[in-house]
């Protein structure tokens, strides 16, 4: 994404084309994207505030459901892990590793780099993020 990496109109229609967004659309200072057969899997970026034109971060969440209640257990884990996998080889690529243990990590919050993961287990589905900022 070279420069343009901060650029939110820039950073919102590379997010489209680069994971074959579902669906996607704009509502206030954040963009939307749905991915995974069950749209289990989503990433949004942040309109920086003070500066409408930059990104303030970029986040990755994946509903991993553990416990059957009509949606599968896992559910479109291959996009997650894909979209994912497309995100860090852009915005961080030397962190690659320590971004992707998000999907074999139980409980717990974790820093680096400007990168923030964190694995919050509910009831149903442990909710898995990637914050890039």
């Amino acid at each position: 994404w070279g420069n343009d990496v901060k650029s939110f109109d820039h950073v919102t229609k590379k997010i489209s084309s680069t994971l074959n967004c579902r669906e996607s659309s704009i509502f206030g200072n954040i963009y939307g994207c749905i991915l995974g057969r069950r749209e289990t899997v989503r990433v949004f970026a942040e309109r920086h505030r003070r500066e409408p034109t930059r990104v303030l971060n970029i986040r990755f969440v994946w509903q991993d459901y553990h416990r059957d209640v009509g949606v599968p257990l896992h559910a479109d884990a291959r996009a997650a892990k894909r979209a994912l996998t497309k995100l860090t080889n852009i915005l961080a690529p030397r962190n690659k590793d320590f971004v992707l243990n998000l999907f074999t990590k139980g409980e717990g919050k974790w820093s680096h780099d400007g990168i923030n993961i964190s694995v919050d287990k509910g009831p149903t589905a442990y909710t898995r993020e990637a914050i890039f900022r």
